[in-house]
């Protein structure tokens, strides 16, 4: 009975992260966007205090290898979906790759 409740509780964790004007707690307007940066830096601020507190209150209560898993791939899935850099992130904005630099000629690749 006791994992029956514990799997109801692992199998639909909601984490709510509330928007909020920058550098308070005031919440954001309907219609108010926020600048990129913002919105990561509050996806953060949320990973940070919601989502590992939630994890490790998931963990505390889970009492198999099963269970923890699957607080941990909440976990993840949640990184996924809201601190994931996009696929074309270079293009996006991102930090441009290192230059391809070719080796030094004191150095040999040995296969």
């Amino acid at each position: 009975m006791t994992i029956l409740i514990i799997n109801i509780l692992l199998a639909s964790p909601q984490i709510d992260c509330p928007r909020v004007l920058p550098g308070s707690e005031t919440p954001l307007p309907a219609g108010v966007n926020l600048s990129r940066e913002d919105e990561l830096l509050q996806r953060v601020i949320c990973f940070c205090n919601r989502v590992m507190e939630q994890e490790r209150t998931c963990l505390e209560r889970a009492f198999t290898r099963q269970a923890r898993e699957r607080c941990k791939e909440v976990t993840a899935a949640w990184v996924r979906q809201n601190l994931a850099l996009p696929r074309n992130w270079v293009e996006a904005g991102g930090i441009a790759p290192p230059p391809n630099r070719s080796m030094p000629r004191n150095i040999r690749v040995v296969y």
